[in-house]
């Protein structure tokens, strides 16, 4: 999966690099197809129609080549002499500045509001993501049996082939792994090791809520383990009590029985026959 990573990146430059190519060759066409029907010079700020969507597609760094090489353009093809980057009218040179600003400025403005609409839309991706970690935690009686969905969920999130998440750990990452400490406050609940360093931003979110959520769980199992600890004592305390009354109901006739029998044959105003003092003497013995 490391592999792929870079794969995707020369993918997508070439995809920038065909589109502006694209992009500058149709605007191009179509200012030939209307320069009968209009001033060439107005007809300039249709480059614009080139610069905006690889501004907002894939960002300053390729809108910015794509306002020039449209300047550029609009120079060799439209402008006196054509087929030469030489301007016989000084206005001309008015124009192209006027235009490059011009292209330049909305190119950062639609760069921004990619970077923001990318941005909120990481931030929501975020947002599910500790959601759905939080349900799983609250429906898990055992955390140690969630961390490997959860990892798997946050690799996704952050951007990053693997991750893999070690409670209460303290050991080092191994050689090509990133390593951050997952903490609640002053509380470490253990260690975040990922296959690559991530964006440190997103990668600094993310951990602090998943660190407070595990936390919050590993805390609600370890309660939930005392709860159940002190039911059972509970019940063996009750069904100690119970033994205990039962034995004593037990022992309470045959002892009130021998203390009557050894007071009558210790009474001396009781005058007891034979039979009578063996009957008291049997009881006791029994």
């Amino acid at each position: 999966m490391n592999a792929a990573l870079p794969t995707r990146g020369i993918a997508r430059h070439a995809a920038a690099l065909l589109t502006s190519a694209a992009a500058v060759a149709l605007v191009t066409a179509a200012i030939f197809a209307l320069d009968s029907f209009a001033p060439v010079l107005s007809l300039g700020v249709l480059y614009l129609f080139a610069v905006l969507p690889v501004a907002v597609l894939f960002g300053l760094a390729y809108a910015i080549p794509v306002s020039i090489a449209s300047m550029l353009a609009f120079n060799w093809f439209f402008l006196p002499p054509t087929h030469t980057l030489r301007l016989s009218n000084g206005e001309n040179w008015i124009a192209l500045a006027v235009y490059l600003v011009t292209a330049v400025v909305v190119s950062v403005l639609a760069a921004r509001s990619r970077a923001r609409e990318a941005e909120a839309h990481r931030r929501a991706l975020e947002a599910s993501l500790l959601a759905e970690v939080a349900g799983t935690l609250l429906e898990s009686e055992h955390v140690q049996d969630e961390l490997n969905a959860i990892s798997a969920r946050v690799a996704e999130a952050i951007g990053v082939a693997r991750t893999r998440i070690e409670l209460d750990s303290v050991r080092r990452p191994d050689p090509g792994q990133a390593a951050r400490d997952l903490r609640a406050g002053e509380r470490s609940v253990g260690r975040l090791f990922l296959e690559s360093e991530p964006d440190p931003e997103v990668a600094e979110r993310l951990s602090s809520g998943l660190a407070s959520l595990l936390a919050v769980a590993v805390d609600r199992e370890r309660l939930g383990r005392r709860a159940v600890e002190a039911e059972a004592l509970r019940r063996s305390d009750a069904i100690k009590t119970a033994i205990l009354r039962a034995v004593s109901h037990d022992l309470r006739s045959p002892l009130t029985a021998i203390r009557a029998a050894t007071d009558g044959l210790e009474s001396a105003a009781l005058e007891l026959s034979e039979a009578d003092r063996a009957g008291l003497l049997a009881t006791i013995d029994v």
